[in-house]
């Protein structure tokens, strides 16, 4: 039997995510030397991989291109000498694109999933939830107490700075557009919550920001951009940090936001690309670490709503982009 590489949902151009992907077949895997070929089981959709279809990161991304960053699949191929054997559950960072039927990536860049760890979650074990940890353990290092503002609070990613938050014992003051929201937030640990909407003039979101904090914030996380960012950012105090990492909006954060935040607070980026290769290894694999632990105990919940067949991409799609969901979407199969 001709073995075949699958399918994959590929982008050929920039465009709605709904009208410029297609399920396309794929030749057979040819990893390079020390790459792993890995079938792609569970794969769940974030903004992540469908803001850069529509062109927003074209200077850094470009079709075409296999979509998908996250996912959790079976070796099936392992380059020699390394750890990894043929059936090994793993996470296939760095791959080919995992909206596919099979990846190739680096067998350095595979992680062990432990068999406590459901499919489910699996899928969603690495772009959100080490995002949090590397910011907030590793790139900012906030001691305990330490006070933190988060735009999209009600996001998955909002749950896991939640989830950390609470195991390391972090304040957190959670910024939502949806006042519906501000039960469940305060239910996961959020020590405020503060509802705002897209035209709130930054400077006035700043203000209530650390009226609802008792006076300091030591970082402000922003996935939104536009004023909601710009506000998260300048409530921070002096001294402190602001990383922004995502564009929800659709809008940047203003030219000159270095020079209007209090004096020492850093503004920056977060790229979790950038950090895994400037931190190294040993630094990633620790938040793995602990990320499979806050699992296994609970005390970090990675909901999946539903499933969908690659074959229905199209009603996947459509369901991640409800605002009343509970939980991640998922593609699976091949």
């Amino acid at each position: 039997m001709t073995d075949t590489g699958g399918r994959a949902l590929i982008f050929r151009r920039f465009g709605d995510p709904a009208e410029v992907l297609a399920l396309e077949a794929q030749p057979a895997p040819a990893p390079a030397a020390g790459e792993a070929v890995v079938a792609m089981t569970h794969r769940s959709i974030n903004p992540s991989d469908l803001i850069p279809i529509t062109g927003a990161y074209a200077h850094r991304v470009a079709p075409p291109r296999i979509a998908g960053y996250e996912g959790v699949g079976i070796v099936e191929r392992a380059p020699g000498g390394s750890a990894l054997a043929p059936g090994d559950r793993v996470l296939a960072l760095r791959g080919s694109g995992t909206w596919a039927s099979r990846v190739t990536a680096p067998a350095s860049f595979c992680v062990a999933v432990p068999a406590a760890i459901s499919d489910e979650a699996a899928a969603q074990a690495y772009i959100n939830p080490l995002t949090a940890w590397a910011l907030l353990a590793h790139e900012l290092a906030l001691p305990a107490g330490a006070v933190i503002a988060i735009d999209a609070a009600g996001s998955a990613f909002g749950a896991c700075v939640l989830a950390f938050a609470r195991r390391h014992g972090w304040q957190v003051v959670a910024v939502t557009t949806a006042a519906a929201r501000t039960g469940a937030l305060q239910a996961a640990g959020a020590a405020a919550v503060v509802v705002t909407e897209a035209g709130e003039p930054a400077v006035e979101l700043a203000v209530r920001l650390r009226r609802a904090a008792g006076g300091r914030i030591d970082a402000g996380l922003d996935a939104v951009g536009g004023e909601i960012g710009t506000g998260v950012a300048l409530a921070v105090s002096a001294g402190g940090a602001f990383r922004f990492y995502g564009l929800l909006s659709g809008r940047s954060l203003g030219a000159g936001l270095a020079g209007e935040v209090a004096s020492g607070v850093t503004v920056r980026p977060f790229w979790l690309r950038h950090w895994q290769d400037q931190a190294g290894a040993d630094a990633w694999r620790d938040g793995f670490a602990e990320i499979f632990d806050a699992i296994r105990s609970g005390d970090l919940c990675l909901p999946a709503e539903a499933a969908f067949a690659l074959d229905d991409w199209r009603a996947a799609l459509a369901a991640a982009g409800r605002r009343d969901r509970r939980g991640k979407i998922l593609l699976t199969g091949g």
